[in-house]
């Protein structure tokens, strides 16, 4: 799904008068389906100001300042569900509105598919005061459940924002049904890998600036703001280098959506460790505009075929510390430790 044409609905509160809106909240909310195609969702016993109410909602909440939107979701679903997942696709966005409390709530949905359930990590005011709990439904009992909910005026409000998302999750999972380039693999079907070229530099240029950046907040006593790792010189010389390949995400007009910097290593016979060749991932980035979308599980597919082509024994790759998305992400596709790197600062 390009941005330009996402899929978006606005709602209005025709539970509460409309008295004005003092804030709005940035949120991310999952469809969370597994692979025998049940679904995920939330249940919430309630007794505030909103009312006395049972709820059903999709698990998700609030994006933390200098989160991006698929770290958010992966880090409600662990908290919520303790589900780790694929990030499927972003489904769209639903912009809602609680009068009662004068808010204008943005919903990010997103479609995930259940990889492992592990502990949660709730709060004590929602375990206490919430009494969140976790269903699993088929499909025609979630549309049942959120049907049965409306009992009450806020759950009136979730279902009229949940149901046409969970109807539109199961639409986009029906089209891709069987399809390995989708639900089974969590990536987009509008996008392609290729080498990349010199005319893809610039826009090579501008990814690297992201990752710069976000390195930069994590070791600002090490990375400098407002550079780039390569410089478009530099940039050339390696696109020319055939055992260092640069593979890139691209859309259907050929757009730059992610890269990613690989080095083939090689240990060669006589020394102390047995012979063999690693494919090393130097860099991955997907363009912050365009994550959600399964573009870095692409790409890691992409260049782990490679590697098994070119006979390679392994994949490695390094995490900063403190990049613990990047390091979620990479468990996630069945990477683990192999070393840790140790500084003393002096």
């Amino acid at each position: 799904m390009n941005d330009s044409t996402e899929w978006r609905i606005e709602l209005a509160d025709n539970e509460w008068p409309f008295n004005g809106v003092d804030h709005d909240r940035r949120i991310v909310r999952a469809i969370v389906v597994d692979d025998d195609g049940y679904f995920y969702f939330m249940r919430a016993v309630r007794d505030d100001d909103f009312g006395v109410s049972t709820l059903i909602e999709t698990s998700g909440g609030g994006v933390e300042p200098g989160e991006d939107l698929e770290t958010a979701i992966r880090r409600e679903l662990r908290e919520e569900l303790g589900a780790e997942v694929d990030v499927l696709c972003k489904l769209g966005v639903v912009s809602d509105y609680y009068n009662l409390i004068h808010r204008h709530n943005i919903n990010n949905y997103y479609l995930c598919r259940l990889r492992a359930f592990g502990a949660t990590h709730m709060t004590p005011e929602e375990i206490g005061q919430y009494h969140l709990s976790t269903l699993k439904l088929t499909y025609d009992e979630a549309l049942r459940e959120y049907e049965l909910r409306t009992d009450s005026r806020l759950g009136r409000l979730i279902a009229s924002r949940e149901l046409p998302v969970l109807r539109r999750a199961k639409d986009v999972l029906n089209l891709n049904k069987g399809t390995d380039t989708f639900l089974n693999k969590g990536t987009d079907p509008g996008v392609k890998i290729r080498r990349a070229e010199t005319r893809d530099i610039p826009a090579l240029l501008a990814l690297l600036s992201q990752v710069l950046e976000l390195h930069a907040k994590i070791r600002p006593d090490i990375f400098v703001p407002g550079t780039t790792k390569y410089t478009e010189t530099a940039l050339a010389a390696l696109l020319a280098e055939e055992e260092k390949p640069v593979y890139v995400a691209v859309d259907a007009v050929d757009r730059v959506l992610g890269y990613a910097f690989c080095v083939l290593k090689h240990a060669p016979a006589g020394g102390f460790i047995r012979p063999h060749t690693a494919l090393y991932i130097d860099d991955l980035c997907v363009d912050e505009a365009a994550r959600g979308r399964g573009l870095g599980r692409m790409l890691f597919q992409h260049v782990t075929a490679e590697a098994r082509r070119l006979g390679c024994y392994e994949i490695t790759l390094n995490v900063w510390e403190g990049n613990d998305s990047a390091r979620h992400f990479y468990e996630s596709l069945g990477m683990s430790p192999k070393s840790t790197q140790m500084e003393l600062i002096l």
